[in-house]
């Protein structure tokens, strides 16, 4: 300590609650026994609604020494593709990966930042709460062939270790919308695996850095606000998005990481799960064109066009 820390954002549709991030980063008591400098990085994907002005919020974050580096991306690459062009240009000796739908509490970045100096601990997270002040649950165990049991597999969800009771709460994985880890360990682990869209990378980052040897936890000393879900809410090609990038990504990450017999049974197991349910929707989308039912029509056609490329991400 102190450490020099580069903020990654990677935004789409979620100009409101960016603003709010960035205001919160506005409102941080910033120790300089802590943190020595302080770098933003945002990356938009080809967001479909026009940026609002930001002028004022500019000026407010250059008078508190934030300077904000935008990189406007020409297409969507994904939530892995765009923390990975933003680490590309972050210089700081922690990458702090968020979400642009949290806000930061005042002493937030310190408390985070000290935690991880003082614990034995390589990937971090903060504690996170919704709108409602209820705890998220940001952790758990890395899907086994079990979590893909159709109606039983919650169960098998939950880390190790739930209790919120310790300063530090070992488990195998945490959530993407905050990850705090060197910029070392992440260059060595080889950045986020692109062939993720959305969803399950972060699993998969947390895989990779326990095979390697490194530890992943999260933490109560500091509690984050968490506005889920506000970029896929906004058009129903968004939502289909969202919904058929989920399900690729649990094939992708069996695909990967499952070996000899447990591979084609999960992923026998997440077909059985989710295609009545499809199936269904597509069959009644037909004499109710409801936006249910529609869109559950469109994510089984690009579903079935998944499953017939291998789930290989589209250039």
């Amino acid at each position: 300590m102190p450490y020099s820390v580069s903020i990654i954002i990677v935004n789409y549709n979620s100009w409101q609650v960016l603003s709010n991030l960035l205001q919160s980063l506005i409102s941080q008591t910033i120790d300089p026994a802590v943190i020595k400098s302080l770098q933003v990085v945002i990356v938009d994907n080809q967001s479909s609604q026009a940026k609002p002005d930001f002028t004022r919020l500019d000026a407010r974050l250059k008078k508190h020494k934030l300077n904000v580096e935008w990189i406007y991306n020409d297409r969507n690459v994904g939530f892995a593709g765009g923390c990975n062009l933003g680490a590309a240009q972050a210089n700081g000796d922690l990458l702090l990966f968020c979400n642009p739908d949290i806000e930061i509490p005042e002493h937030g970045l310190n408390d985070l930042i000290k935690t991880y100096d003082s614990e034995a601990v390589d990937l971090l997270a903060p504690m996170q709460v919704n709108n409602q002040g209820q705890t998220q649950n940001i952790c758990g165990r890395f899907p086994s062939l079990s979590r893909y049991i159709p109606l039983l597999g919650g169960l098998f969800k939950q880390a190790k270790n739930t209790s919120h009771d310790e300063a530090l709460v070992k488990c195998d994985w945490i959530s993407g919308a905050v990850i705090l880890m060197r910029n070392q360990d992440f260059k060595q682990l080889g950045g986020w695996d692109e062939d993720f869209f959305m969803f399950m990378e972060d699993v998969d980052l947390c895989r990779r850095a326990v095979l390697n040897g490194l530890t992943v936890g999260m933490t109560n000393r500091t509690t984050w606000l968490h506005h889920h879900g506000v970029s896929s809410k906004h058009r129903l090609s968004d939502r289909v998005r969202s919904k058929s990038a989920g399900l690729a990504a649990k094939h992708i990450y069996i695909k990967k990481h499952f070996t000899a017999w447990r591979k084609p049974l999960a992923q026998g197991l997440v077909m059985l799960k989710y295609m009545p349910e499809l199936i269904l929707g597509w069959l009644l989308s037909w004499p109710f064109p409801l936006p249910v039912f529609v869109s559950r029509r469109l994510i089984f056609h690009c579903y079935i066009k998944d499953l017939k490329n291998g789930f290989k991400k589209s250039k």
